[in-house]
């Protein structure tokens, strides 16, 4: 007799977030009880190869665990010797510290390790920067050869995430802000979810579109009055971002976080890759997509203008045909997939200049 599931979903069994939290590191990791190798992926960056590398190494083998490390210079590569490494020490866990990207990358390593391996092997997320949810979520969007942001699948949820703000505060300003522009695309991405299941009988979670505009409406009050640069907001950003990684992997669908916004991100990074961070694309995204869909685009650009996000293109220098090629061709992404959205089958180069012109993403049109 086959069962018949009516759920099915993988959340985090441990969220920290707070002040110093990761000096409740080794304590967590004994109350979890996965074992006492662990191996930990970090970025070439000064102050996290210099202070916290060493910090986070030191309070684990003094509780016992048995540590190693990879301090990612060269991904692409040194990709085969980082796989190695993994399938040598054989760890009970990647903690994978440091900046959306590198946790991305991060997962893309466990991912493409042997499976026999990967079964066995949890990650733990110790972000540095709240720039998207992907530091809390399984799905992996890297840019692997110079063509933009690409989505690479996904693995399990993290085992736990210990977000600390401590260390989050000490990002660049700008990657302190991007997180605004990840989570307000929910405004538009649940839209779109909406739409696709209205008319193509697409799955969708009531609960998670619930909470998820909840926690957006939430976000907007909690942070009037607030400035990027401020103490108080990283705390208020980090923790929406947990609980929208929280969702996204309860979904267990990638719907939930990525719609016509998303989509029109990926491409833009496809005509100039790297000019911008993930939140800032998917913000002017979001502006855009907001309009066609009827939504108060107006609001959405305040509250990105309000955190100093790009909501014009010669914001982040992108040129006007990246913007408008990028429009176009958002209907090809992701790739290998097909998802409805506001887009239908595509715009017209004509609908693409109107639509970028109106909403003051280019100061120019056709």
């Amino acid at each position: 007799m086959f069962s018949k599931k009516l759920l099915e979903s993988e959340v985090s069994r441990h969220i920290t977030l707070g002040k110093n939290a990761l000096y409740d590191l080794p304590e967590i990791l004994t109350n979890l009880r996965t074992g006492k190798k662990n191996l930990i992926i970090t970025q070439d960056s000064r102050y996290l190869t210099d202070e916290y590398l060493p910090e986070i190494s030191q309070r684990l083998e003094q509780a016992d665990f048995k540590i190693e490390s990879i301090v990612v210079k060269k991904p692409r590569e040194d990709l085969d010797q980082y796989l190695e490494t993994i399938k040598d020490f054989s760890p009970k866990n990647l903690i994978l510290l440091g900046d959306a990207t590198t946790i991305d990358y991060g997962k893309f390593l466990l991912k493409t390790v042997d499976q026999n391996q990967r079964e066995s092997i949890e990650w733990i997320s110790i972000p540095s920067t709240p720039e998207s949810d992907s530091v809390c979520s399984p799905f992996i969007f890297l840019d692997q050869n110079d063509q933009g942001e690409q989505f690479l699948g996904q693995v399990s949820t993290p085992l736990a995430v210990v977000a600390d703000t401590s260390l989050i505060t000490q990002a660049p300003e700008k990657l302190l802000s991007a997180g605004i522009g990840d989570l307000l695309s929910r405004q538009t991405s649940i839209w779109d979810w909406k739409l696709a299941n209205r008319l193509r009988g697409e799955p969708i979670s009531d609960f998670v579109v619930a909470v998820s505009s909840e926690t957006i409406d939430i976000l907007k009050r909690q942070l009037q009055g607030m400035a990027s640069e401020h103490e108080e907001a990283t705390p208020v950003i980090m923790k929406a971002l947990l609980i929208a990684g929280f969702l996204t992997g309860f979904a267990a669908d990638l719907r939930s976080c990525y719609g016509s916004e998303h989509m029109f991100a990926q491409a833009l990074d496809a005509q100039e890759p790297g000019k911008s961070s993930h939140g800032e694309r998917v913000g002017l995204g979001t502006i855009m997509m907001a309009s066609i869909q009827g939504q108060d685009w107006r609001k959405i650009k305040e509250s990105l203008d309000q955190f100093n996000l790009p909501t014009t293109a010669s914001n982040v220098s992108y040129k006007t045909s990246s913007i408008i090629k990028a429009l176009i061709n958002a209907v090809d992404f992701p790739k290998g997939q097909q998802f409805y959205t506001i887009l239908g089958p595509g715009l017209t180069e004509e609908a693409a200049w109107t639509l970028a012109y109106r909403t003051g993403i280019i100061g120019e049109r056709l």
